[in-house]
């Protein structure tokens, strides 16, 4: 029970007195708080580094959605970074030509946080008379603001990733973000 490295054995042929055993107990007790912490730290870094590897899967799967759909789109992403709420927060920019467009992904901890950011907080216009159907699990769709060359800017959910985006027109902001929901959705290899 007890390793050879311990400078205090206790052993059938010893003499142990109640100090001897205190002491093996006590450097044991140790040994053992040492290990528990080294597995908790080890713990827990595989399972940063398993719930960092799904998240940079769907970043990327979303990056190679419009390249996908027409081999003249090229992608840069900027990596996640941790946000105040637990989620992580990434962004996607595409370029064709003179086409661009973005979006930012933002990847929750778990569904129902995802679910709770689409709740209306009164310092959003998440109104029904601007909901979408067809993208993803939630979406809402804002016509621009400016009378001439403004953006339509849409902000959608599917599972626990949440995408706002905008573009110039209503349909390519709504076939770019099918085409992403379309690459959320789960595999059966991730």
């Amino acid at each position: 029970m007890f390793c050879q490295s311990e400078p205090l054995l206790i052993n059938e042929t010893s003499n142990p007195t109640p100090d001897r055993v205190r002491i093996v107990l006590e450097v044991t007790a140790v040994n053992r708080k040492r290990a528990l912490s080294l597995l908790v730290i080890a713990l827990t870094g595989l399972v940063s580094l398993s719930n960092a590897q799904p998240a940079d899967s769907i970043l990327d799967r979303i990056a190679r959605s419009l390249p996908q759909m027409d081999a003249g789109w090229t992608y840069e992403i900027t990596p996640f970074s941790s946000r105040h709420d637990g989620s992580r927060q990434a962004s996607v920019k595409w370029k064709n030509g003179s086409n661009e467009s973005g979006a930012t992904v933002i990847m929750y901890p778990n569904l129902k946080s995802a679910q709770r950011a689409f709740q209306p907080s009164g310092k959003e216009d998440l109104q029904d008379e601007f909901r979408v159907a067809g993208v993803g699990d939630e979406a809402f769709l804002w016509p621009p603001k400016a009378p001439t060359g403004g953006a339509y800017n849409m902000r959608f959910r599917k599972a626990q990733v949440e995408i706002w985006m905008s573009g110039p027109t209503e349909e390519e902001v709504k076939d770019h973000a099918m085409r992403i929901a379309a690459a959320i959705a789960p595999r059966k290899h991730d």
